[in-house]
């Protein structure tokens, strides 16, 4: 049985920009979608519209978006010399074409500079339990 292609046509225009306040709610759905197969290990959704606003106070989501709207997000915040990723989210429909790969690369380019020495990627197996961290690069 043959599957379609996932990949994204080559004229297919993806534009990476920062999340402003106006894009939350956006975020909000964006998020609980591409985790909702994890649902039962947050006990609901994965992030509401205040947590969603605190991340941003603390750092920055990333967007990737088309013509369609919103394809992909990314966390990034920079602390104390690391940068810190997270909550990385592509729409479940948009899964399998680049987008989290190019959100993520973007992100190494962003610490990288005399603000950042390291990059960390937080994973998070429920809202209870700490994060776990891997070091992506020095």
């Amino acid at each position: 049985m043959e599957h379609p292609s996932k990949s994204s046509p080559r004229n297919e225009s993806v534009s990476l920009r920062a999340a402003v306040s106006a894009d939350i709610p956006a975020l909000v759905r964006l998020i609980n979608a591409a985790f909702l197969v994890e649902q039962f290990v947050f006990d609901g959704d994965r992030i509401n519209t205040e947590e969603t606003r605190a991340f941003m106070d603390a750092g920055q989501f990333l967007l990737a978006e088309d013509a369609a709207g919103f394809g992909g997000c990314v966390y990034l915040e920079i602390r104390q010399g690391h940068g810190y990723l997270g909550l990385l989210a592509v729409d479940p429909a948009r899964q399998g074409r680049g987008l989290g790969s190019k959100l993520v690369s973007i992100c190494g380019l962003s610490v990288n500079g005399p603000r950042c020495h390291r990059f960390i990627a937080a994973s998070v197996t429920s809202k209870s339990a700490p994060p776990r961290f891997l070091l992506l690069s020095k």
